[in-house]
């Protein structure tokens, strides 16, 4: 029992470290976009204006 527990937490573990990681990555392409192109992303980060 205690085996699944802990094989459970460590998978809830690690995907909330790759979500975290994942959306860490989206906002430094989107600083970088802005600071490349010199203006500010679009607020849903798919379109420009």
């Amino acid at each position: 029992m205690k085996t699944t527990i802990r094989t459970t937490v460590d998978d809830l573990v690690s995907a909330l470290r790759k979500a975290v990681l994942a959306r860490a990555d989206e906002r430094a392409a989107r600083l970088a976009d802005q600071a490349t192109h010199n203006r500010k992303p679009a607020r849903d980060g798919n379109r420009r204006p």
